[in-house]
């Protein structure tokens, strides 16, 4: 995907999220995010400052990840969200929901199971827009693969105005745990983080 800005807005980007670190990735505490960070085609609040962090690396000009730190090493947390170029256009909402759905499929039948999967159409800034569920069971997890892992996200696709239908945002929060490791609380602050996102145009305007 071309972009006009390309690296010197991804310097600003690190230039608003840096903390430097000579050994190892370098690591952003939310302590050292603006309220508000600005990446290409959107804007985001930055996460509660509840064990939250980004790591530098994982930062691109039209991609933000955030992960939470937990004390157990098959409890893992992290929300993601991006543009994404679509393999052709959505011509109308239904066909967005449709292929929403198709990129839900797992390839891997033996090592992941779909157990619950949801999809809400909606609207999101006066644009097409998929709300979706899912809940999935990672039989062979490759931090232990003798210990199935349960893995539940959420998140939306909307139509960026930008790219005529053929680009999407794409934003989800997922978890994946043992079951009594799984934190409802996790959840919640991930979807007040989504519910943050704004849709903005080059200049980093929003659109109504």
């Amino acid at each position: 995907m071309k972009k006009t800005t390309g690296s010197s807005l991804l310097l600003f980007i690190l230039a608003i999220l840096t903390i430097v670190s000579c050994n190892g990735p370098s690591i952003i505490p939310v302590s050292r995010m603006q309220p508000r960070l600005s990446f290409y085609g959107f804007t985001v609040a930055r996460p509660p400052d509840t064990g939250w962090f980004a790591l530098q690396s994982e930062q691109k000009d039209d991609r933000a990840i955030f992960r939470k730190k937990l004390n157990s090493p098959t409890h893992t947390a992290f929300v993601e969200i991006y543009l994404g170029r679509m393999e052709h256009a959505a011509t109308n909402l239904e066909e967005l929901v449709f292929i929403d759905k198709e990129s839900h499929v797992f390839e891997d039948t033996v090592r992941f199971k779909m157990v619950n999967f949801t999809q809400t159409p909606t609207n999101r800034q006066e644009q097409w827009c998929v709300n979706w569920t899912e809940q999935v069971i990672d039989r062979q997890p490759a931090i232990i693969p003798s210990i199935p892992l349960i893995a539940r996200a959420q998140g939306f696709r909307c139509i960026h105005p930008i790219y005529k239908n053929t680009v999407v945002l794409k934003a989800e929060i997922s978890e994946r745990g043992l079951e009594g490791e799984l934190d409802s609380l996790i959840i919640k602050e991930g979807e007040e983080i989504l519910k943050s996102i704004v849709l903005t145009d080059t200049m980093g305007v929003a659109f109504k």
